[in-house]
């Protein structure tokens, strides 16, 4: 049996097509090895075009939606095809990128409370990180420069734009993430920030990557159904 993912019913009718075309163990070994390839290479190439199962674009990232989905899941050896006579299976050998795998073929939601967090409590006196540098700058952060920079005038002080290792030397984990809750809050006095949340869910939706499709699975059937035939019909000739 091979174990796939794809749409409801094309799974039954293709191996409905593969028990028509196979006979002796050798031929379903070879079948199963083929259509495993066929599975991982569709897929690879779902990915790249960055659509789903329904030829859909895939959902995008809350932030950095920008940036390609699930790129590295289909890379060199982290998936596998277990190969044999009566079935086989296309899966990830390391458990967690199976997981995580799962979890954007299916979607899943995750709750976090302050006191899961605070089990992994931040050093917010070490340098500002890499993300926080850069959500600074797409938040339109500058420094003040100049005369006035750290008095009453502080109006009149020129700002000027800053680099991301900038931010990284001068800034603190903590002072960061202050300055870009004030910015997306639009404030400039922390005491107007809202208070935090206790909680938090995020929610990942599905994006339906691997496996076959409808047509897909039809299309590689009616190929090793014709092939088949034509095997028989050289055989009688």
């Amino acid at each position: 049996m091979l174990k796939i993912n794809s749409h409801p019913g094309s799974h039954r009718r293709l191996q409905e097509q593969l028990a028509l075309v196979t006979t002796t163990a050798k031929e379903r070994k070879y079948i199963h090895q083929w259509v495993s390839r066929q599975v991982i290479t569709k897929s690879r190439a779902r990915v790249k075009r960055q659509e789903d199962l329904d030829g859909r674009h895939f959902k995008a990232r809350q932030y950095n939606s920008k940036k390609r989905l699930l790129n590295k899941l289909l890379k060199g050896n982290r998936i596998k095809a277990y190969v044999g006579a009566n079935k086989a299976t296309v899966t990830w050998p390391n458990s967690r990128t199976g997981s995580i795998a799962r979890g954007q073929q299916e979607g899943f939601k995750e709750s976090f409370t302050k006191r899961d967090l605070q089990k992994g409590q931040p050093d917010y006196s070490a340098p500002a990180t890499d993300a926080q540098a850069k959500a600074l700058i797409q938040k339109g952060y500058k420094r003040y420069v100049g005369r006035y920079k750290g008095g009453k005038k502080k109006g009149q002080a020129r700002q000027r734009r800053v680099s991301k290792a900038w931010i990284k030397e001068n800034m603190t984990l903590g002072q960061a993430g202050l300055v870009l809750r004030m910015m997306r809050e639009n404030t400039q006095n922390p005491d107007q920030l809202p208070p935090s949340k206790s909680a938090w869910v995020v929610e990942v939706p599905e994006r339906p990557f691997f496996g076959l499709s409808d047509k897909e699975a039809h299309d590689m059937g009616k190929e090793l159904f014709d092939e088949r035939l034509t095997k028989i019909k050289q055989a009688k000739g």
